[in-house]
């Protein structure tokens, strides 16, 4: 957690020069989270999707170029299956930061972008073991780390201050296959 609130405060600040002569922006987004992987120690594919939502803050540096960090709630995810009469049970959540570099091209009222940067997330995976005959067991395990995000997405002018966001967004993290944030979301600009 520590270390993903230096790297937020390195990303903001490495974008700071920038505030004096930019526009500051925030935001949040509502969507759907996909998230594909494996758990070897159970046997067992995980692929489910989820609400999630995003809350946003950037400064646009120049009219193509913009610094932005986010919030990420990827969702609660839940999952039963059954092994030879054991009935497992996984409950993960999955949460993150993330500060990207975006470069759009405004046309119009309209502002096609694409962004890359780093997630720095949290996961939390909870498994309970039940046997047919005796007491079952639970496993917990807590992991974090980063790895690198993608996304783009089309941004539509309602204002010179408000605009309506479509994104696409996809997440390198640990231990998954693939993670996909698609979400619609409103722009403030100050």
């Amino acid at each position: 957690m520590q270390k993903s609130l230096a790297a937020l405060v390195l990303g903001l600040t490495l974008g700071a020069p920038a505030v004096a002569q930019s526009d500051f922006y925030l935001g949040g987004t509502l969507g759907n989270t996909s998230v594909d992987t494996e758990f070897d120690e159970f046997d067992l594919n995980f692929d489910d999707d989820e609400t999630s939502w995003s809350a946003f803050a950037g400064v646009q540096a120049t009219d193509n170029f913009a610094i932005e960090a986010s919030y990420n709630d990827f969702g609660d995810y839940n999952v039963s299956q059954n092994f030879d009469l054991t009935q497992t049970n996984i409950d993960a959540t999955l949460t993150g930061y993330d500060v990207m570099a975006v470069l759009s091209a405004p046309i119009g009222p309209l502002r096609l972008f694409g962004k890359a940067g780093l997630v720095f997330w949290d996961a939390d995976v909870t498994a309970l073991v039940q046997p047919p005959v005796g007491s079952g067991f639970q496993l917990r395990e807590k992991d974090s780390g980063n790895d690198l995000a993608f996304g783009g997405g089309l941004e539509f002018s309602l204002s010179p201050n408000l605009a309506i966001r479509g994104e696409m967004e996809w997440f390198d993290i640990e231990d998954t296959e693939e993670v996909w944030f698609a979400s619609v979301g409103l722009r403030f600009n100050f």
